[in-house]
């Protein structure tokens, strides 16, 4: 049997934000001058810390010839998101909340 533990931290983990379009009055004018009609950015927004847990059981059997082996593994996480300064300050500027995508936004 193995057991191991993690930490890993990240600062200012890249992101993709979620889509902006011409209802954002802060960006308007420069989607219309370029003819587009929304625009995505990747942006360092957010540090992450991931704590887990990663398990692993072996069997092995001799009978003869024959061998039996039996793994069993599991894994236990949790992931932690704090969002940067700059990027609270950007969503209160631009009063959306659309800089995560649908998955990004389930990270609790």
């Amino acid at each position: 049997m193995t057991v191991d533990g993690y930490i890993v931290k990240i600062k200012n983990r890249i992101v993709l934000t979620g889509q902006f379009g011409s209802d954002v009055t802060a960006i308007a004018p420069y989607l219309a001058q370029f003819n587009v009609s929304q625009v995505q950015f990747f942006a360092n927004a957010v540090n992450t810390t991931n704590t887990g847990l990663d398990m692993v059981l072996d069997y092995n059997k001799r009978w003869g010839r024959n061998n039996l082996k039996i793994s069993l593994a599991g894994n236990l996480q949790n992931i932690t998101l704090i969002i940067s300064a700059y990027l609270l300050r950007l969503m209160i500027v631009t009063c959306t909340n659309r800089h995560f995508t649908a998955q990004e936004s389930n990270i609790s």
